[in-house]
């Protein structure tokens, strides 16, 4: 495995609004549950908890914890950030298909899906977009195994079912190995990337990053 760069020319402006930053063995992980969902799994995002095909890691410490050497996504702006309203509308035909279907593990079926009130009442939300030059990440890895991967990428960021954060191209080329991988969440004893500050807090070391379950204290980078 080796260093390398990967770059994300956008098409859309990009929505992101999560405490959570997209870390790039993020984005390979949801490739290879969307292959194993392809293959027949019933396990896909256990599937994708191994990704030594695709990056390397690094040693556990005395906790057991590591990483995947594979930095943050980090968005290069193009444009200031803009605000889009939207209207969120419940969906009742959706909802009762998925019910009928047994999608939904409900404690007992609903036969009336109300819009005016409550969880399925239509409301006004506002998010905030921003045009984008490129998105670029950094990760020691197999360049072969990370392009077939990203083959599956379509999009980056929030709203993407709404036409945002759309990849127009990928590209994974070789790059001198400066530890720029490093820029993400890290054990609080590992070191950290060249010119990059860091506050500790509360998050996962691994893919998916937004649940709760499993977090420590780490090095979150600024």
């Amino acid at each position: 495995m080796q260093p390398l760069q990967i770059t994300f020319e956008l098409a859309t402006p990009v929505v992101i609004e999560s405490e959570h930053p997209i870390h790039f063995d993020g984005v390979l992980a949801s490739c290879v549950a969307q292959e194993a969902v392809e293959s027949g799994s019933r396990t896909p995002w256990q599937d994708a908890d191994d990704l030594s095909k695709l990056l390397e890691s690094t040693s556990a410490n005395e906790r057991g914890e590591w990483v995947w050497k594979a930095s943050r996504v980090l968005f290069e702006p193009a444009s200031e950030r803009f605000m889009q309203s939207m209207v969120r509308r419940a969906e009742p035909e959706t909802f009762m298909g998925a019910q009928a279907e047994g999608f939904l593990n409900v404690r007992s079926p609903r036969s009336v899906f109300v819009t005016t009130e409550g969880a399925g009442r239509a409301y006004y939300l506002f998010h905030n977009y921003q045009w984008m030059r490129r998105a670029t990440a950094w990760c020691i890895g197999d360049a072969v195994e990370i392009m077939n991967s990203l083959k599956r990428v379509q999009s980056l960021g929030k709203l993407a079912r709404n036409g945002y954060g759309v990849v127009r191209a990928i590209q994974v080329s070789e790059c001198e190995d400066n530890g720029q991988w490093r820029n993400r969440f890290l054990p609080l004893e590992q070191a950290g990337a060249a010119g990059v500050a860091y506050i500790t807090g509360l998050r996962r070391l691994q893919a998916p990053y937004w649940k709760k379950e499993a977090m420590t204290e780490v090095l979150v980078p600024l």
